[in-house]
């Protein structure tokens, strides 16, 4: 799948292309099928895909639009390419077009600061560390922007990056109310864990003192290792680990972890998707959830989600 730039001021459609003071991403023989408000078609017989780009940057309300090159149409939304319910479908005669002129991601006052995807062999935890690593303030034009759609997972567009924002880099400078720790498997939200953010850092905000409300409750008990860096061996690498006592790997329990590397050292005793490769996320649907079927818990057996999503909230 092919996907260029439109720029401002020339004439004909390459990489690198202006149009308006905006930018947009094209996302070729794609076309928007539900979960957004049309704001107008734009009818004219000298119709192309920059004329389209054009008529929706300079509506202040438009943030995409679909350009029919059979029909020579062009159709404006009004929804962002990141907004919850936004579909797409394949389509030969269409092609997409979506601003990617913001600061950040935002979503009913939450802010995106991070997004990671499940099994593209990518350390999650060297991502969120890496303060060289930014993709937002601006929006970066090489990042691909269409895989973080918050209403679905785009498993055909993941590559190898996890999104990461500059305000991890200026945490200690923002006023962070609360964070929103959240799983997702492919539209739905399947675990959640709500922090207080109020003079934390980077890295401190993921504590049980800070928990605010969760998927399992305000309370996680018996909790014994939780932590950002996690559990962390020659062996194994378990990040954003909410996780009960180490007994032995049959009889381990845990809310959610990250696999965060290929091997851990209980693969082979947990009933568990790791070592097809990572990150994994873990999670319990219900209470604690158990590593294995062979273990003396009662609990159900830990599920796997799609990506994991950090939001950050703050003061008014």
């Amino acid at each position: 799948m092919l996907y260029f730039l439109l720029f401002c001021a020339l004439l004909r459609l390459t990489d690198g292309l202006n149009v308006t003071s905006h930018r947009f991403r094209i996302q070729k023989h794609t076309k928007l099928t539900s979960g957004v408000t049309k704001i107008r078609d734009v009818s004219r017989r000298d119709m192309t895909i920059l004329v389209c780009a054009a008529q929706c940057g300079s509506e202040d309300q438009c943030n995409m639009f679909d350009f029919n090159e059979r029909q020579n149409s062009c159709t404006l939304f009004s929804q962002t390419i990141f907004d919850p319910g936004v579909l797409r479908s394949p389509s030969p005669e269409y092609h997409l077009g979506f601003r990617i002129d913001f600061d950040n991601i935002t979503s009913a006052g939450w802010t995106l600061v991070f997004k990671a995807h499940k099994l593209i062999n990518s350390s999650v935890y060297n991502a969120w560390t890496n303060s060289d690593q930014v993709h937002d303030h601006p929006l970066l034009p090489g990042f691909p922007f269409e895989c973080l759609s918050l209403g679905y997972v785009d498993t055909s567009c993941a590559g190898n990056q996890h999104f990461r924002s500059l305000i991890l880099n200026e945490w200690r400078h923002t006023d962070v109310d609360r964070v929103w720790f959240s799983l997702k498997t492919g539209s739905t939200q399947v675990a959640f864990i709500e922090f207080d953010g109020l003079g934390s850092d980077r890295d401190t905000w993921f504590t049980e003192s800070r928990v605010l409300n969760s998927t399992w409750g305000p309370y996680l008990s018996s909790v014994q290792h939780m932590g950002i860096s996690g559990y962390f061996t020659s062996a194994t690498a378990r990040r954003f680990n909410v996780f009960g006592p180490l007994t032995g790997c049959v009889d381990e329990w845990l809310y959610t972890t990250v696999v965060d590397q290929m091997q851990d050292e209980c693969n082979n005793q947990w009933d568990l998707p790791t070592g097809t490769g990572f990150p994994v996320f873990l999670y319990s649907r219900s209470g604690k959830a158990s590593t294995s079927r062979a273990s003396v818990h009662t609990y159900d057996l830990a599920q796997a989600a799609d990506a994991l999503e950090v939001w950050i909230k703050l003061f008014d």
